[in-house]
């Protein structure tokens, strides 16, 4: 029996304390809230008023638009986006992108670089077997042979960047890239920028599940978020986090996944093996100055798993909370750098 628990492109949700009236001190009348739908998802920002704020319907189109030129580039599901124009050509040549697109694949590969290929954007291919990727199909058990065919196509240094003319290209032309782990939180920086130019102070910003906050929400009060608890039945929250200028991301298997006879298959896949994970983790967040790193380094660190990821996070001193499911109950572990935020 096939049971597909989530088609959603949305990865993770993160509750926000601030939007539920959980938080003491703050009320809507001194907050802006905008949402909307975009790079496949959906998001919200909340903004503290303040004097000679610009009109929030003008910030909101100029936000859309922001958010709508980053999916043109990013997209995989856009048959006319720069990376699905790059997956599509068959050959080695040098392809120029924007410097945008350049951003984001350039920090990808040095995440890939620092976590030894945990984290990989050339796994394209193989996203789109499993059933995860932008075709709606049977969620199923790939051929065995199909996949160790794609798997070869597999590989960070087979993607080459050229910064003088703001170029990549494919060392191996049937590679495919995907950066669906690090282009929504690329976009949350992006809309935190574009708010500060604005002249905002407090603010707070979610695309997809990855948040960046500036300032505070209530005078000395910063803002307070809590992390989902890693279970996919449910909506509960886990842990709160008062977060003043920082990023958080978190990835997870409890809500994009699908079982076959009691068997989970994660959305998340491990780039050595072209299979979803296994491991005992069930969710990894990290906090970071950058949206976009933390967005790939949740990913990179839930592919290692609790001991590898944990050693890791220690070794380049990462702000990470793993929960880890063990005998039917949750276990936490956190780095030093995480637990000195709390």
């Amino acid at each position: 029996m096939i049971l597909a628990l989530s088609n959603l492109k949305v990865w993770f949700l993160v509750l926000f304390l601030v939007a539920t009236g959980c938080e003491r001190g703050a009320t809507k009348n001194n907050i802006i809230e905008m949402t909307g739908f975009s790079m496949g998802t959906s998001y919200s920002i909340k903004i503290v008023k303040q004097p000679k704020l610009s009109n929030s319907q003008s910030l909101q189109k100029q936000i859309n638009s922001l958010l709508s030129d980053i999916n043109q580039q990013m997209s995989t599901y856009l048959p006319e986006s720069e990376i699905s124009q790059f997956n599509n050509s068959r050959n080695t040549q040098w392809f120029s992108i924007s410097p945008r697109t350049f951003a984001v694949v350039s920090e990808a590969l040095r995440i890939s670089k620092l976590s030894q290929g945990a984290f990989d954007i050339t796994l394209g291919g193989l996203v789109e077997l499993w059933g995860f990727g932008r075709k709606e199909q049977k969620k199923i058990v790939p051929n065995e042979k199909i996949l160790e065919q794609l798997l070869n196509n597999v590989g960070y240094y087979k993607v080459e960047l050229r910064s003088s003319t703001t170029a990549i290209r494919k060392t191996d032309s049937l590679s495919v890239i995907d950066l669906s782990g690090i282009a929504k939180g690329y976009a949350v920086d992006r809309v935190v920028e574009f708010l500060e130019g604005e002249g905002i102070e407090n603010f707070l910003v979610e695309v997809g599940g990855e948040i960046k906050t500036r300032g505070l929400k209530n005078k000395s009060k910063p803002w307070r978020v809590a992390i989902e608890s890693p279970i996919s039945d449910q909506r509960s929250v886990y842990k709160v986090v008062a977060m003043t200028n920082m990023a958080m991301a978190t990835s997870g298997d409890y809500r994009n996944f699908f079982e076959i006879d009691g068997k989970r298959y994660s959305h998340t896949l491990d780039p050595k093996t072209g299979r979803p994970i296994k491991n005992e983790l069930a969710s990894v967040t990290v906090l970071h100055n950058s949206c976009m790193t933390a967005d790939a380094l949740a990913t990179a660190l839930m592919v290692l798993g609790p001991k590898i990821g944990f050693d890791l996070a220690q070794k380049h001193q990462i702000a990470a909370l793993f929960i880890s499911r063990k005998n039917g109950k949750f276990e936490e572990k956190m780095t030093p750098q995480f637990s000195n935020l709390l």
